[in-house]
């Protein structure tokens, strides 16, 4: 197994994203100078796993496996490094079965999946329910626009064809195949995506090392002639797939190659950081951003060395908010189908499909003004129920905002005025009662609000208080939770609830830390429902180690963890490393 060699870099060393905002904003419409490249990063807010939360899930379920451990908890994470040489030994005994891999992505993935078959199954399970999230809504804008003409992706999901077909109105050509690829026209008005490892509709998807040594031959041709007409603009690709790289390195050596050059963005969580505290990018020209490192792997670091000239690097927050950037810097228009959705139920398809993500919580202003407007410019408005609903969510988040500000009157009004709201939509009857995906929408919003509303009651007293009333809300958001996971039983947990599930679960571990906080212990049906609940958050491949750290940051969240941790290993002990 290769293991990517990873070097430092100070992020004042890199670009920032204002400058690629302005290099796409300046060149001509309609005569696009870049393709955009698109890799795994660019799917996670729309609901698809990166290989990076694969890999750490798979490792997880390793290490529980070989050291006789029956769940995981935070502070496994030091357990875990500390088997590495174990794990080492596990990768060689694959490889001597499997072949040597490419990556440790791969080499997990033939493990865990050794056959064709199962691969395409596990990947066609997240990429079959996924929905564009906000970065494609912005991208389809960018097509209309004519900044963009020329998609290349490693990914397998069809979120670009769904967002510009979809929302965009336009009628992509999608290349999936080595025997297509070769007849198609990188000149014209139709928008192109080149999917460089196949598609999870078909079984053709290139996933481990027998996969991805090399791109076919046409579709090789099709990325270097690519390069010849375009700059590239590469997001959420990590650069570890030779079969695409060796090809880059060729073409940057090649004078009549990427005259326009490579635009490489890192992802950044220094950004992300500073950009929550209100910094702008020129603060960040300070001692700060100074410090700040990020590691990349060593070849992104050599091609940058050794290619100035054609080769740069970006620090971005991400994906969503790139693609926000370049909307708002080339001054786009929202894609007209959403901004006058009268024929198409956009509207909701979108908003559900962000919920059903689990990627409510991170919408920006501008995004959630830009909902608002495809909300109003539907032809039918919607039925009351959901109106209030959305209202609930809005007041919700503005709620949280102001909680965040510690500006505690307001963020008391706003989150009372959600769980109104919610519990008005809730008690609608005859034709306007709301369906039961709706009522579990509703509950999960009004356990949250009702749990936030403790935060703001222990703030007004201070750290440590108990004041009274406290487990009283702890309870109503945990009687909401249970009724909205028992609707959902009752539906057979359909997919389009994933969303809503995840954040239940979340909500009602929350309750349980709040009645702990303030009564002091749990029941025993409490104990065993928040160890249920912990297994099936530790088990979602694209939040587990999120949703750990945000419940240790909740009121007596941390408390919770070591009680539940304390009765699991009391009731069945751990085994010892094998």
């Amino acid at each position: 197994m290769n293991v990517v060699d990873m070097v430092e870099i100070e992020t004042c060393n890199l670009r920032p994203m204002e400058n690629l905002v302005n290099l796409v904003r300046d060149m001509p419409r309609q005569d696009p100078r870049f393709a955009l490249f698109l890799g795994a990063g660019a799917s996670w807010s729309s609901g698809i796993p990166t290989a990076e939360n694969l890999v750490a899930q798979w490792k997880r379920q390793l290490f529980l496996s070989k050291t006789g451990r029956s769940r995981w908890w935070p502070h496994y994470k030091s357990d875990l490094k500390n088997w590495d040489e174990s794990y080492k030994e596990c990768c060689r005994e694959w490889e001597a079965v499997y072949g040597r891999q490419p990556s440790e992505y791969s080499l997990l993935f033939s493990h865990f999946f050794p056959d064709v078959d199962a691969r395409q199954g596990f990947i066609e399970n997240f990429c079959s329910n996924c929905e564009p999230g906000p970065g494609y809504i912005y991208l389809a804008s960018l097509e209309n626009a004519g900044y963009f003409k020329t998609f290349l992706t490693t990914n397998f999901d069809d979120l670009i064809h769904d967002a510009l077909y979809r929302y965009g109105g336009a009628k992509p050509i999608v290349c999936a195949f080595d025997s297509q690829v070769a007849s198609v026209r990188l000149v014209g008005p139709r928008p192109k995506v080149l999917k460089l490892h196949g598609d999870f509709l078909y079984n053709n998807i290139r996933a481990v090392s027998s996969e991805v040594g090399r791109l076919d031959s046409n579709m090789q041709d099709k990325l270097e002639a690519t390069c010849k007409n375009y700059g590239l603009i590469v997001i959420g690709y990590g650069g570890q797939d030779q079969s695409v790289m060796a090809p880059i390195r060729t073409m940057l050596h090649n004078q009549e190659c990427l005259k326009h050059g490579i635009h490489w963005c890192i992802f950044s969580p220094n950004r992300r950081k500073s950009e929550k505290k209100g910094q702008s990018a020129r603060e960040l020209e300070g001692s700060e951003k100074k410090k700040a490192t990020l590691s990349i792997p060593r070849e992104l670091y050599r091609l940058w060395e050794s290619y100035m000239d054609k080769f740069h690097l970006y620090e971005v927050d991400s994906f969503d908010q790139l693609m926000a950037a370049l909307y708002q810097g080339c001054r786009c228009s929202p894609p007209e189908d959403l901004a006058r959705p009268q024929e198409k139920a956009l509207y909701a398809r979108l908003r559900d499909g962000i919920e059903n993500a689990d990627q409510t919580w991170r919408l920006t202003p501008d995004f959630l003004r830009l909902l608002a407007s495809f909300r109003a410019a539907t032809a039918d408005p919607p039925p009351p129920g959901v109106v209030l609903l959305d209202e609930a969510d809005q007041s919700h988040r503005e709620g949280l905002a102001k909680l965040e500000e510690k500006n505690l009157d307001e963020a008391e009004r706003l989150l009372e005025e959600s769980k109104k709201k919610s519990t008005q939509a809730l008690n609608m009857v005859g034709k306007e009662s709301l369906t039961p995906s709706q009522k579990v929408r509703a509950l999960r919003r009004r356990a949250g609000s009702t749990s936030s509303l403790a935060d703001v009651l222990v703030r007004r007293q201070g750290e440590g208080a108990r004041p009274p009333g406290g487990e009283e809300i702890g309870r109503a958001a945990l009687k909401d939770v249970q009724m909205a996971l028992e609707i959902d039983q009752g539906l057979g947990q359909p997919a389009d609830l994933k969303g809503h599930r995840i954040n239940l679960w979340f909500n009602g571990l929350v309750a349980h830390a709040q009645i702990l906080y303030f009564a002091g212990h749990l029941s025993e049906d409490a104990v065993r429902e928040s160890l249920e609940w912990l297994d099936h958050l530790m088990n979602d491949d694209i939040h587990a180690d999120e949703h750990t750290a945000f419940l240790m940051e909740e009121l007596g969240g941390e408390a919770l963890l070591a009680e539940l941790q304390k009765i699991a290993e009391k009731a069945n002990p751990e085994g010892s490393p094998t």
